[in-house]
């Protein structure tokens, strides 16, 4: 696999699913079928072949079906290629063989995106409940509040991932849409400042949004 590492290195792509494919079949058991799997995947979509990079998770999962992240990697090339419910599926699958908080906080995305704002919130929840000291499933429950307007309790869950990682400007942002969609743009406004300090791409996008609704 190592020299199929190299190839993908050096921009040979062609060469390098022809090392990834030899690996898999000379070895599709072996503890190194995943990475090599990735390998192969990830080299399929810089080849533009998304398809070919979708059926070879596909295969892997077949060999190694308890594998819960491939299923993770194989939802989030369907996540990044807009196909919500296939994602979902395979990020269920995942949490079946193992709820930890990354896989949840997969699972809640999805839901986020069908609007299944219910499971959402359980997802994240269990992500709270799992790594209370991260701020990930705060985060995720302030996603789920806002898009049920309800933007009091949006804030204080964007507020409580804040306070558990004051660098989270994913939070920050979603704070100050919230704001504006509650009617206090004066508060928006301060955080876009602050934004403007520590993140220029965020507080760009929330710029726009301010300016449109206020």
């Amino acid at each position: 696999m190592s020299h199929g590492i190299d190839l993908y290195v050096k921009g040979d792509f062609e060469g390098a699913i022809r090392e990834f494919s030899r690996a898999l079949g000379l070895s599709p058991y072996s503890e190194f079928t995943n990475d090599a799997t990735k390998y192969l995947a990830d080299t399929y979509l810089k080849l533009g072949k998304p398809d070919k990079a979708i059926t070879a998770y596909k295969k892997s999962i077949r060999l190694n079906p308890t594998r819960d992240d491939t299923h993770i990697k194989l939802g989030n090339l369907y996540f990044g290629l807009d196909r919500y419910e296939d994602a979902y599926k395979e990020y269920r699958e995942a949490v079946r063989i193992n709820p930890d908080a990354n896989n949840s906080f997969s699972l809640g995305q999805a839901c986020l995106r069908l609007d299944r704002l219910n499971e959402a919130e359980g997802c994240f929840s269990q992500v709270r409940r799992l790594e209370p000291q991260k701020p990930d499933g705060d985060y995720g429950l302030g996603l789920v509040y806002s898009k049920q307007g309800r933007y009091e309790k949006a804030v204080e869950h964007f507020r409580k991932a804040i306070r558990l990682d004051k660098d989270f400007y994913d939070a920050y942002a979603e704070m100050g849409y919230a704001f504006m969609d509650m009617g206090e743009p004066d508060e928006a406004k301060a955080i876009l400042e602050f934004l403007d300090q520590k993140d220029p791409t965020r507080a760009f996008t929330l710029s726009r949004y301010i300016y449109r609704v206020d």
